[in-house]
């Protein structure tokens, strides 16, 4: 449908860190190829401690979505413990953040925006049937955190989402939507943005 797409984590594009620090599996960007993008999201592997890759120019959203956990130094004045999945961190891509795992590798969803657009909002949701609606006229996405998701919008049309899968809506969908439980345990990470050229 036009300005919405799901996006499932079998088609996600496996690539490496640029500093050879990780592997990402990139969700979805624009433009889709080319050295800069608008917008990016991914989900990564933190294989080992060290530092991130240098993204000057573009604001950073990390959530946390599995592991034992990492504690992020140069985000805050203290270290920065990410161990419960949905908790996240919002800073710019320039900033030298250090990353310690508490207990082998962990995964985490990223959103990155080119400076001067901004990130809105990033939540962690624990989705109950009619609780979450999403921002109208900004790009939002929906990434799965736990059992299964619904969005459903003002025409009726209902869209599916499985663990891991996303679900991204951007400002060109005319239509409202909301995020729905298909079970128990359903939780999700939504972020929002915008794009200032």
């Amino acid at each position: 449908m036009p300005g919405a797409r799901l996006i499932r984590r079998s088609d996600y594009v496996e690539m490496p860190w640029r500093n050879g620090g990780g592997v990402t599996l990139e969700i979805a960007r624009d433009p889709a190829a080319g050295p800069k993008f608008d917008w990016r999201l991914s989900l990564a592997t933190i294989e080992r401690s060290g530092p991130f890759s240098n993204f000057a120019g573009y604001l950073r959203a990390l959530a946390f979505v599995s592991g034992a956990g990492c504690i992020l130094s140069g985000i805050e004045a203290q270290p920065l413990v990410l161990d419960t999945p949905g908790q996240f961190a919002i800073f710019p891509g320039a900033t030298q953040v250090m990353s310690d795992l508490v207990d082998g590798p962990c995964c985490d969803f990223n959103l990155m925006v080119c400076e001067p657009g901004k990130i809105l909002s990033v939540k962690h949701v624990h989705v109950t049937p009619d609780d979450e609606s999403l921002a109208a006229n900004y790009y939002n996405a929906v990434f799965c955190l736990g059992g299964t998701l619904e969005c459903v919008n003002t025409d009726g049309q209902r869209i599916a989402i499985e663990l891991n899968d996303t679900f991204i809506v951007d400002p060109s969908n005319a239509t409202r939507w909301r995020v729905h439980a298909r079970g128990p345990a359903a939780m999700a990470i939504t972020c929002c943005w915008e794009i200032i050229r």
